[in-house]
């Protein structure tokens, strides 16, 4: 019966040390023959083929090692990264096999442990008479001897193969060799499983951020569609505001419709910060940017959890926010956006109970720092170590462990640098700092405008009628003649037949697209102008109109003064412009 001296114990054994052997040892080669242990090698070779779990393959592979060395029993242990020490994982023992899988060993503690600790093979024959042996508790001291083999790979040892004979018989040095090629094999099987698990968690990684990414496109191209109907939408409210507002006077009346504008007017701004979040701008370059901007914008983007979803469940939140004055930093402000919201999102997840979210700027001449602070269930240190580590999460299930190393990532490319304070039950703060951009001096004194052209000749296409007609009426109300399309075929067609001083055209129609339009009127008259005004105007700059036909684009909704402004300007900068020879 086996006794598992030395191998994993517990407790020392109280056998007497210089013990009588009652019978001769008998050579470890007599066992089994090398044929044999080659046959078996090789069968053994075969298991990392194998489609079975770690375990079920361990377990195969210590009843081989005992067939081929033609032993007692044989264990294999792996080292735990939880708790650091070995844990029997399969062995062969008939006897006392639940003693052995219950009980882990420390590194250094008998042969199984010293094994691990020096990375050397070692032989104990007569265990039960060493006092390098141990014993595990509910087990009999019996003659039985013992060698093991680390295993081993390039970060040091992973675990130990141990092997037992009972009664008097000795292992030799060749036995140990043997053991070390059957270790060898079981080291190979455990890495390649090891990185196997890392293969296959990085593919599933993979997968779902290309099903991330996938889902975020279709959102993205839903929400497109969505901001441009409300845009056109506010866009009709705004301006019929503002026309009655110019055509009434009754006091009481144009309050009421300013109030209105003001309204619809917040709606914009919301959905243009949307329009700025939900866009991609991973190629933008940094700029100079307002933290103050950036932590408004953060607020608003996070408004649902802090604001609606709070109050529908009873939570309060207070939000505080300190400013030493405008800091102005260098960088992509969609990105500092989803910084900040990140963070921001943290510390609600912290307090899920509510509490103050505190966010301040302050800083010196060269220096621009942000904190974040919540009143939340705070950080040990352990996890203030790991907090920025890919995958690494307190949220359990509800986390992806992503979230602040993007923000780390964020900030390091903007050549900044964030930290953290924080303590079990008092909070956590995370302190951001970048260099500081010199704010821009006062604004240069606006030169009075000559007076404007009047009396022109516009073309004015747009598939909606409830934005057509304000913008129509508008535009004839300022004293020019206005030739109104609903589609962009027909505006194409009147182009080539008559003399406009500037096209209007919306961009999304169906079939003959904005674009379209704008080609068409270059190609017909090199210096007509082309105005675009668009529900998408948002997404494109004056940089991205390149030789699109397009000379400015005006994004809905906007005051009917800018669209007046826009297209007397265009007017009088064709007329003043040198004609091509």
């Amino acid at each position: 019966m086996t006794s598992m001296l030395a191998a994993q114990g517990i407790s020392r054994p109280t056998a007497t040390a210089g013990r009588n052997i009652a019978s001769p040892a008998t050579p470890g080669p007599g066992r089994t023959s090398d044929q044999h242990r080659l046959s078996v090698l090789l069968e053994a070779i075969e298991l990392r083929q194998s489609a079975d779990d770690l375990s079920a393959v361990l377990q195969k592979l210590v009843e081989l090692v005992t067939r081929g060395l033609g032993v007692s029993s044989v264990t294999l242990y792996l080292a735990a990264k939880e708790d650091g020490l070995l844990h029997a994982l399969a062995t062969s023992a008939q006897h006392h096999r639940d003693h052995i899988l219950e009980f882990p060993v420390e590194f250094g503690d008998g042969l199984t442990g010293s094994v691990a600790a020096s990375g050397r093979a070692r032989i104990i024959n007569h265990a039960e008479n060493s006092s390098d042996a141990v014993q595990i508790p509910g087990t009999p001291v019996e003659p039985e001897s013992v060698m093991a083999v680390p295993l081993m790979c390039a970060q040091g040892t992973t675990g130990v193969l141990l092997a037992s004979s009972e009664g008097y018989e000795e292992f030799l040095a060749t036995d140990l060799d043997w053991l070390k090629v059957f270790g060898c094999l079981a080291s190979g099987i455990v890495h390649e499983s090891a990185l196997q698990a890392v293969t296959d968690a990085e593919r599933q990684n993979l997968k779902d951020q290309l099903l991330h990414a996938e889902k975020m496109r279709v959102l993205g191209e839903m929400a497109s569609g969505v901001f441009h109907d409300i845009n056109n939408i506010l866009g009709a409210v705004i301006g019929r505001a503002e026309m009655m507002q110019y055509k009434t006077s009754d006091e009481e009346f144009k309050k009421a419709l300013a109030q209105m504008e003001k309204i619809a007017l917040q709606g914009a701004a919301t959905v243009k910060r949307l329009q700025e979040f939900a866009k991609s701008h991973q190629d933008q370059e940094p700029a100079p940017t307002t933290l103050s901007q950036v932590i408004e914008d953060s607020l608003e983007v996070t408004r649902h959890r802090w604001e609606t979803q709070a109050q529908q469940k009873g939570i309060i939140y207070k939000i505080v926010r300190n400013s030493d004055g405008p800091r102005v930093v260098r960088g992509v402000h969609p990105q500092l956006v989803d910084a900040v919201a990140n963070l921001i999102l943290n510390a609600l997840d912290a307090m899920p109970q509510g509490g103050t979210l505190k966010i301040e700027t302050s800083g010196e001449a060269s220096t621009c720092v942000l904190t974040v602070c919540d009143t939340g269930v705070g950080m040990s240190a352990e996890q203030i170590g790991k907090v920025f580590s890919p995958f690494f999460t307190t949220k359990g299930p509800r986390g992806t462990g992503l979230g602040l190393t993007v923000v780390r990532d964020i900030i390091k490319r903007l050549e900044g640098k964030i930290d953290l304070a924080s303590q079990p039950g008092e909070g956590t703060t995370f302190r951001i700092e970048f260099p500081s951009v010199p704010a821009d001096g006062a604004p240069a004194q606006v030169q009075a405008e000559p007076e404007q052209p009047c009396g022109l000749r516009l073309l004015l296409v747009d598939d909606d009628h409830t934005i057509l007609d304000v913008v129509a009426e508008a535009l004839q109300d300022a004293g020019h003649k206005v030739d109104v399309f609903d589609n962009g075929g027909d505006a194409v067609d009147a182009i080539t037949r008559n003399t406009y001083d500037v096209v209007v055209t919306d961009l999304g129609m169906p079939d003959v697209t904005g674009w379209d339009v704008a080609r068409a009127a270059k190609l017909h008259e090199p210096r007509l102008p082309v105005l675009v005004i668009s529900g998408w105007g948002a997404q494109y700059g004056d940089d991205c109109l390149g030789d699109t036909g397009v000379d400015a684009m005006l994004a809905k909704p906007f005051h009917l003064q800018q669209l007046r402004e826009n297209v007397e300007r265009l007017a009088k900068a064709s007329r003043t412009a040198p004609q091509a020879r």
